[in-house]
């Protein structure tokens, strides 16, 4: 989980991708879910941070980070405790939802990461990465080239 860390804008990028970080020197898309659900952007805060997951589809492993509002706390829920996801009311694809946690009189949403993003989504977040290396890799050699001329 980060707070605040500096996001770098990417271009001709969907709109649920909000840019990229350097997390230990690795390109990291960072997704907006609220602009992937329902079209609307996310308003930063002071309490919102970036939550990193690693996504796993067929035999690839992606790290992405996920802009959230607020972590207010890390929950471990027993199984007993969440009940399968309902049908409708959520706002959420059904399949996006792993199940719903029962917490006191509260329930939370579980969401199953792996179904968040679709195979073009992905595709897409992996390109906003490698496009963001290549990007740096020629910034990078467009300095040690002004460099060289002064």
């Amino acid at each position: 989980m980060l707070s605040h860390p500096r996001l770098a804008l990417r271009h001709l990028t969907p709109d649920f991708i909000r840019g990229v970080i350097n997390l230990r020197g690795a390109v990291v898309p960072v997704i907006d879910l609220s602009t992937r659900f329902w079209n609307k952007p996310s308003q930063l805060n002071p309490r919102s941070c970036i939550v990193i997951l690693e996504l796993q589809y067929r035999d690839l492993s992606l790290v992405v980070g996920v802009i959230v509002d607020a972590v207010i706390a890390v929950l471990d829920i027993a199984a007993d405790n969440i009940e399968p996801p309902p049908a409708f009311g959520t706002g959420i694809t059904p399949e996006c939802i792993a199940g719903m946690g029962k917490l006191d009189d509260e329930f939370i949403i579980i969401l199953n990461v792996d179904k968040v993003l679709s195979m073009d989504d992905i595709s897409l977040l992996q390109g906003a990465g490698t496009e963001s290396k290549e990007t740096e890799q020629h910034e990078s050699q467009d300095v040690k080239a002004d460099d060289r001329r002064n």
